[in-house]
């Protein structure tokens, strides 16, 4: 991380410095150097792509020499000013971009390597019996194929929609009961209204929520001890003797059956079995009206009286502080010698003291505690934090793990607790990252996520002062996630890019940019498939859309083919961008790109670095540029990238025909080649553009070199003829006041003496 701070530092730094006018006139050429340095050893040793596609620039600073460019006092390229400041940007930006792009890399490939081993929910938690069963990576992959193609299906549809659903579904074709059950606790907490939230961090923090949590959470807890007494019944059908009735109060007989153990009664029966047992079951499962409803076999015992009245009136609105004291009183009194341990619990509820004799899970457990909190009108918010403290910090994960515990147990408690942030952790920590990354982005879509404050962050970070208080660091966990897709599916990988749409970078570290921008730009550039991410032109003009297109109802896909295309110049890949210009109706740009490429291309000259393939390619789209109808166009644009085609065609001849090139240079009217046509072609050098002033230098090398050529081959030119127009062309550099770096002027005067 150092690295990238150290490189953003020194860039911005350095951008800032060159922009004042004491030091606009210096030339940084070490900085620079120092920059590209920095730049490249990071992105190469991030393997973020093989050393043969970097395509940088020499800049050489030796003493008593210029820069490599044409220098005018009057109307010509630019001033040294002018130079610096296009070097200093263009190096500011490309080393934003292979930062932003070595950031999103570390995080990918410091992904911890996760344990396949993946702990099975039981019922009974801790008192029962844990089975572990390792998820083969069959399994496993087929779960993310599933949650894949779903999300893909869902934002095809409409990007804008929830994903709840789309997930639902393929939590349900996964027929895994370990997959069910774990996403059984979570979606009662997702059903909230998301109209309803706001701000998550206050909203997280409100009654309302809590108030929701608990009212949802006892609810799934209640339902699964339902179906855990009908797992019981079901496996004990003689010992239960249901006989077939249906209702809550029959299967509650069936289970007491079959479970009721023996000990000392108090109060009398309610059927067949003790009153106390069925009304804490009935309780138990969430039947405050069956409750109220066998409570009145106990109006006649003056000694729960209160209790009564409680259960009566009280258990959906909770005690207030008067009917607490009274409940309280009464239990002193009676607890001193109570026998009955359903009894006991009964009162525990709703008095909020301990019951070990029925919390013999974590189920029953977590139940009564949030049960407690509920009930509690005046302190229900603050024994809430207790509960949740409890879960996180006295407990913990040794405590929920360990001793036939699991992890999908733990994080059901604190899932259950409100706790999403440290749940969805936990559950990437133990080898469930498929379900912890669809489970943070339907939570990000309800607006319930804390989020982290920098993408460099751990995924979770734990307030100082409160050890409840975390965030999700959401960008990063799914950064890590799409890693299993960038190289092998492009559209799964930019599908769970787009939740990122609305996050930044770091600014420090990755240059503050928009993360789903900056990863469509890195799977373009990893991938190779820019195409098919971001649409193709054909070759008549129009458009065939790609991947990205199906989020246009949720993000401006121009900008960010744009940010591709100018992340695409910056890399070197001048004709990808060119294209995506104009993709989004940008035709200045992609004739600029394209002259830019041909400046190049004329720069390399005869070099062998130049590329037959590229120059080919180049030339192609340059044409078909050139034969572009209805564009809105700058005339400028258009001659000057006529001139550079033609000065290309002039720089390739010059390899193979000599005579040719210097036919196509005497077309272009550009340089004089008689005293006659001295006058004019010096007034129009002032109509010229920078871009082809800027290579006038390498142009009038590879004229001199042809001059040679065809002095020593013979030709229709005598020597005196050549030697002539060498001199016109020398005169003429010195009326357009071009000044030629010292090493390049006595290279035309020793070619100019080969004549």
């Amino acid at each position: 991380m150092t690295e990238f701070v150290d490189l953003q530092q020194r860039v911005t730094s350095f951008r800032l410095n060159i922009r004042t006018k004491e030091t606009g006139n210096s030339h940084p050429i070490g900085d620079l150097r120092s920059i590209f340095s920095a730049s490249d050893s990071i992105c190469k040793r991030r393997q973020l792509r093989p050393d043969s596609e970097w395509k940088e620039k020499s800049f050489k600073s030796d003493e008593g020499k210029k820069p490599g460019f044409l220098i005018d006092s009057g109307d010509n390229i630019g001033s040294n000013d002018g130079y610096v400041e296009e070097v200093v940007q263009n190096s500011w930006e490309r080393a934003d971009v292979e930062a932003e792009r070595a950031f999103i890399n570390q995080y990918i490939l410091d992904q911890t390597n996760l344990t396949d081993n993946v702990n099975r929910y039981t019922v009974k938690g801790v008192a029962g019996v844990s089975v572990k069963s390792k998820v083969s990576n069959k399994v496993f992959e087929k779960q993310m194929e599933l949650y894949a193609k779903n999300i893909s299906n869902s934002l095809e549809s409409d990007c804008l929609a929830s994903n709840h659903g789309a997930v639902v579904e393929a939590v349900e074709s996964m027929n895994d009961k370990e997959v069910t059950q774990l996403w059984g606790s979570v979606l009662p907490l997702l059903s909230l209204d998301s109209a309803d939230i706001g701000d998550a961090e206050l909203y997280r923090s409100s009654e309302k929520w809590i108030n929701f949590v608990l009212q949802r959470s006892t609810f799934y807890l209640q339902q699964m001890y339902k179906e855990f007494m009908e797992t019981i019944v079901e496996s004990n059908m003689e010992l239960a003797q249901r006989g077939g009735v249906p209702g809550v109060l029959p299967l509650i007989e069936a289970y007491l059956n079959v479970t009721l153990p023996d000990f000392e009664f108090q109060d009398g029966v309610y059927g067949k079995h003790p009153v106390w047992p069925v009304l804490y079951n009935l309780l138990r499962c969430g039947e405050s009206q069956l409750a109220a409803k066998v409570v009145k076999t106990l109006s006649s015992i003056p000694n729960c009286a209160v209790l009564v009245g409680c259960i009566l009136n009280c258990c959906d609105s909770g005690l207030d502080a008067d009917k607490r004291l009274k409940l309280n009183a009464e239990w002193k009194h009676e607890g001193a010698h109570c026998s009955d341990p359903f009894k006991r619990a009964v009162y525990a509820i709703f008095l909020g003291i301990e019951c070990p004799e029925v919390t013999d899970s974590i189920e029953n457990w977590l139940w009564v505690k949030l049960m407690q909190c509920k009930l509690d009108a005046t302190n229900g918010k603050t024994q809430f934090r207790k509960t949740q403290t409890t879960v996180c910090v006295d407990c913990g994960e040794d405590y929920f793990v360990k001793n036939g515990g699991s992890y999908s147990l733990y994080f059901t408690a604190l899932w259950l607790t409100g706790q999403i942030e440290r749940s969805i952790e936990l559950l990437y920590r133990s080898g469930m990252a498929h379900h912890a990354v669809h489970i943070s982005i339907l939570a990000q879509q309800k607006g319930l996520l804390i989020l982290g404050r920098r993408v460099s962050e751990f995924i979770l970070t734990q307030d100082e002062k409160d050890p409840i208080f975390c965030r999700l660091n959401f960008a990063k966990l799914l950064l890590l996630y799409v890693k299993n897709f960038e190289l092998e599916n492009v559209e799964y990988a930019l599908n769970y890019c787009f939740f990122l749409k609305d996050l930044y970078f770091d600014k420090e570290t990755a240059g503050g940019g928009n993360i789903f921008e900056g990863c469509v730009s890195r799977l373009c550039f990893i991938s190779h498939q820019t195409d098919v991410i971001l649409g193709r032109l054909t070759e008549s003009g129009d458009v065939q859309p790609g991947l990205i297109e199906r989020f246009k109802a949720a993000v401006n896909t121009s900008d960010i083919i744009n940010r591709v295309a100018r992340d695409s110049d910056i890399s070197g890949e001048t004709l990808t961008a060119c294209r995506l210009f104009l993709m989004i109706k940008r035709a200045s740009d992609a004739f600029k790109l394209c002259s830019k490429h041909l400046v190049s291309l004329i720069s390399q000259g005869t070099s062998e670095n130049r590329k037959k393939e590229g120059s080919e390619e180049t030339l192609k789209l340059a044409y078909w540029l050139l034969g572009l109808k209805n564009v809105d166009l700058d005339v400028t644009l258009k001659r000057e990238l006529e001139r550079l085609i033609q000065l290309n065609i002039f720089s390739a001849a010059s390899l193979t025909d000599p005579f040719k090139a210097l036919r196509t240079l005497q077309e272009m009217k550009l340089i004089p080649f008689s005293n006659d046509e001295m006058s004019i072609r010096v007034s129009d050098y002032t109509l010229v553009s920078d871009r082809v002033k800027e290579v006038m230098h390498h142009v009038i090398i590879t004229l001199f070199k042809v001059l040679v050529q065809l002095s020593r081959n013979g030709s229709e030119y005598s020597r005196s003829d050549l030697k002539q127009i060498s001199k016109v062309v020398l005169l003429f550099v010195a009326e357009v006041n071009c000044r030629f770096p010292v090493h390049l002027n006595s290279q035309i005067l020793q070619l100019q003496s080969q004549i």
